[in-house]
């Protein structure tokens, strides 16, 4: 992701006429990359809420809500500065449209200080100029519900951001058509599959989810290993295969392949016990159990999930333990289960190891 200022910035100079718009100790843009400059800004920030949406960590998600928000607005606004700054100018403020007239050079503020349209304004002015622009108020706006949520009390809700971040990828669909924009240019070859995957219809929300979290450990295994050579990341891949943190014992975490980075991660399961094993004497010798994957997690790429998303790849429904031959554990189990055969008046079963299956 490029984050450098593009287009006409230049290193600051004295004296200068006209409206200058700084990014940074260095740069500054002159009146004419204005637009570029907000649309490369919502372009960052659209790609930030995308990559992360998905994310469980609290700080992800505040930031995506933040982003989400941001891009819609910075976006809005460089389809309005295209057509003409001026129009971005908060109402009766002399020293805004100085500055968006490229008159900075005569406004006693600096362009910092300038007072533009609000979010749900700058959206309506680009739908009024743009009427192919495809905006529902009474549901959109929850774009800026969310940012506001985050950025003035660090609060989430996760349905309303999910539900947001479709909203911006519709609403960027739109954006790029008007302007006749690359969507793989906009997002990146990963992020522009996931973003067309999330806009189908007939995806599931399950797979949207399952998607999102795909790239994002597609995106941490790149950080971890991209840049090593071959050698390298085969060191770094076999010291960290197999790793696990869990509080769960050995045979509560099954070791699975990843379905991202094909290193091994761990299936989370809870276990249920089966009938009693017994010999040709009716003695118990050991307890069926059974293994039933609840999550999955890779401490390599960083995957993570959960309960019905195992079911987007082919992860086992269940898996057969060792039995049970703890002697204790063993007699309390064949004391409970002849107590439950006596009640129904049935007969004990022969089970034996070698039947187990």
């Amino acid at each position: 992701m490029t984050t450098e200022p593009s287009g006409d910035a230049t290193q600051d100079a004295p004296a200068q006429t006209g409206s200058r718009w700084p990014v940074g100790p260095i740069f500054s843009y002159d009146h004419k990359g204005l637009p570029r400059h907000l649309w490369t800004s919502g372009c960052v920030h659209a790609r930030r809420a995308l990559s992360r949406f998905s994310s469980e960590d609290p700080s992800d998600q505040e930031l995506t809500a933040i982003s989400i928000g941001c891009a819609i607005e910075l976006l809005s606004k460089s389809l309005i500065a295209a057509t003409s700054p001026a129009l971005l100018s908060e109402r009766g403020d002399r020293d805004s449209l100085l500055h968006l007239t490229d008159l900075g050079h005569l406004s006693a503020k600096a362009p910092t200080e300038v007072k533009t349209l609000s979010a749900p304004d700058a959206v309506a002015m680009a739908v009024h100029l743009h009427p192919s622009l495809t905006w529902r108020q009474a549901t959109d706006s929850v774009v800026f519900r969310v940012r506001n949520a985050a950025a003035h009390m660090g609060l989430v809700d996760c349905d309303d951001l999910r539900s947001a971040v479709l909203v911006m990828l519709r609403y960027v669909d739109g954006l790029l058509t008007i302007r006749k924009a690359d969507p793989a240019k906009f997002w990146g070859d990963d992020l522009a599959s996931l973003a067309s995957e999330l806009l189908n219809e007939a995806t599931t929300e399950r797979r949207r989810i399952v998607a999102a979290k795909q790239v994002m450990a597609r995106a941490r295994l790149a950080a971890l290993i991209g840049r090593l050579d071959e050698s390298a990341r085969s060191v770094v891949l076999a010291s960290l295969s197999g790793q696990y943190a869990s509080f769960m014992t050995d045979e509560q975490d099954q070791p699975h392949a990843c379905p991202v980075c094909a290193q091994v991660g761990y299936l989370s399961c809870q276990i249920e016990r089966g009938h009693v094993l017994r010999d040709e004497a009716g003695v118990g010798t050991g307890i069926l159990r059974t293994a039933y994957p609840v999550d999955f997690h890779c401490l390599v790429c960083g995957l993570g999930l959960e309960r019905d998303e195992l079911q987007e790849f082919e992860f086992p429904t269940a898996i057969e333990l060792k039995p049970d031959s703890d002697p204790v554990s063993v007699w309390l189990a064949k004391q409970i289960e002849d107590l439950g055969i006596r009640r129904s008046g049935g007969k004990a079963p022969v089970m034996r190891v070698s039947d187990e299956s």
